[in-house]
């Protein structure tokens, strides 16, 4: 069980095993699939134009492709940013081509990379091992900036299927909202078994696509940049998670530096916050530039060269935050 209170914040990478992709793949994602010259992609190209309801919107599409490609932007995040009169178009082809990745199987059955597991939901889960009666006694949360539902998949999914007998799924639903997941940035709609029924916003992970499931995901997706209603009252709550923090790990992260601005590490943390983070491929130089942007709160011999499982399972901090019962 989670007896310290813990912060998990993720990013792209921390999604990447369990089929969504990362940042850089999303962008050459979005020019592959708005290829006009491949005729697999015309019945999508289709679907796209009739989701953003305009006659013209095929032409926003094509304009989308060559402007996405010509931009020079490492993501799509920073291509809306300076390119607004394609932002609606740019949010549903992202809604499109993650919605096509909420796979269930590859949550549950998350495949190997190179014979390694990568499964670190399992681990998290694992943790936190409780009964019923107790699991609401973790004390654990997560910011994530990845629209995709797949931890609330998993959540769901391995933990409704316990004690079936004893405990329904909708008492297991009830324990899973108690366990806040902020989505900064927007979410491509609520994880339906966790909506209630009268929730408008519900949307099922693996739902079927459709023009109308692609206009919706695509209107709750936001970038950084945005200075929205919905975007301020999400970081809101992820400040007062942060204020509650004994631990801050960052898994998966890209550890950009708008992103972490707007954490407001420096202003949000308790001095004896302990935070650290997952760091695969980051240079001496990198995790230097990284502690001086957080303003120190992200030291940069915390920010280990592994990926998210190897994390969980070799970071020193992250024994310090659980007992097993």
């Amino acid at each position: 069980m989670i007896i310290k209170s813990t912060v998990f914040v993720l990013g792209a990478g921390a999604s990447k095993p369990y089929g969504l992709p990362l940042g850089s793949e999303l962008k050459q994602e979005i020019l592959d699939v708005l290829d006009e010259d491949n005729a697999s992609n015309r019945m999508v190209i289709e679907l796209l134009a009739k989701a953003g309801g305009k006659e013209y919107e095929k032409t926003k599409l094509s304009m989308l492709r060559k402007t996405l490609s010509d931009s020079g932007d490492g993501t799509i995040d920073a291509f809306i940013e300076t390119h607004e009169e394609l932002a609606d178009t740019a949010k549903r082809v992202v809604a499109y081509i993650l919605l096509s990745k909420e796979i269930r199987e590859n949550v549950m059955r998350p495949p190997t990379k190179e014979g390694q597991a990568s499964d670190w939901y399992a681990e998290v889960l694992r943790i936190m091992k409780a009964d019923f009666a107790q699991f609401t006694s973790n004390r654990v949360s997560f910011i994530t900036f990845n629209y995709d539902r797949s931890l609330e998949h998993f959540l769901y999914t391995a933990l409704s299927s316990r004690h079936r007998s004893e405990v329904t799924a909708e008492q297991w639903a009830d324990v899973i909202r108690q366990i806040p997941v902020v989505h900064v940035h927007g979410d491509l709609g609520v994880y339906h078994e966790l909506g209630k029924d009268a929730d408008r916003d519900r949307l099922g992970y693996g739902h079927k696509i459709s023009d109308l499931s692609v206009r919706f995901a695509g209107s709750r997706i936001n970038v950084v940049h945005e200075n929205n209603a919905a975007v301020n009252a999400n970081y809101k709550l992820a400040h007062e998670l942060l204020r509650l923090a004994n631990f801050v790990f960052f898994l998966g992260f890209g550890y950009d530096e708008r992103n972490l601005r707007r954490l407001q590490l420096d202003q949000c943390l308790d001095p004896l916050a302990k935070v650290s983070g997952s760091g695969v491929g980051l240079t001496s130089a990198n995790k230097a530039q990284i502690q001086q942007v957080s303003n120190g709160k992200i030291h940069q011999n915390h920010i280990l060269s592994f990926a998210c499982l190897q994390f969980l399972k070799e970071s020193p901090m992250v024994r310090q935050i659980y007992e097993i019962r």
